[in-house]
């Protein structure tokens, strides 16, 4: 298991939910940053 490095009255929960946030959000970003410039990154309707 991966070792957190927190202060020590920081829950275990609350550490976790703030790695977690960037790892959630990174996918939306590139796919603004995308539409933005242009690049095709939704499925075309038939």
């Amino acid at each position: 298991m991966f070792k957190i490095d927190a202060l020590p009255d920081v829950p275990r929960w609350a550490v976790l939910a703030a790695h977690t946030v960037p790892l959630v959000t990174v996918p939306s970003g590139l796919w603004r940053i995308a539409q933005v410039a242009g690049l095709p990154v939704a499925a075309q309707g038939v």
